[in-house]
Parts: structure tokens; sequence; C-alpha cells
């Protein structure tokens, strides 16, 4: 039996890829500058690494795997959108 403590590290997880998305809505939603998005993009890769290591203890998996996943995507997302943000105002060029 899982004791509440023991499943600290997949709520965290979840938490975190949560708080990802609501930032990356708000971001969409509002006129929000990039601060919010650099803001979703360090709580999708906190969630990330949570998950990991939540998965790697072997806690709650269901909950880990689900957090997990929404830091994934919304990482990638946050990602993909300040990297096309730098290319067309011209701040990097490939």
């Amino acid at each position: 039996m899982q004791t509440p403590t023991s499943k600290l590290l997949s709520t965290l997880t979840l938490v975190a890829g949560a708080v990802a998305v609501v930032l990356t809505l708000v971001f969409f939603f509002t006129m929000a500058g990039g601060g919010v998005l650099v803001a979703a993009l360090v709580a999708g890769v906190v969630g990330i690494i949570l998950g990991v290591l939540a998965l790697r203890k072997e806690q709650a998996k269901g909950i880990a795997v689900t957090g997990l996943v929404l830091s994934i995507i919304t990482a990638l997302l946050a990602a993909a959108i300040i990297l096309f943000a730098l290319i067309f105002v011209g701040a990097i060029s490939l």
C-alpha cells in the first residue's frame, strides 16, 4: 500500500505539467509577454525531470505518466513558439 508521501514526486509531476499548460494558455489567450512562455517552458522541463524520477522510483505510475505527457507536450510547444518567434523577429538566423 502506498502512503501519501510515496506519491509526492508523481503529484509534483502532475502539478508542474498542469502549471505549464495553464501558463501556455495564458500566453495564447491574453496579452501576456514572452516571459509567461519561458515560465511555461521551465515548468515543462521541471515536470519532465520529476516525471522521470517518479517513474524510476515506481511511484504512482498513472499520475506520473499523465504529468509527464503534459510536461513534454507543453515544453515542446513552448520551445517551438520561442524558436519560431526568434527566427522571424530576426534575433537568430538559420
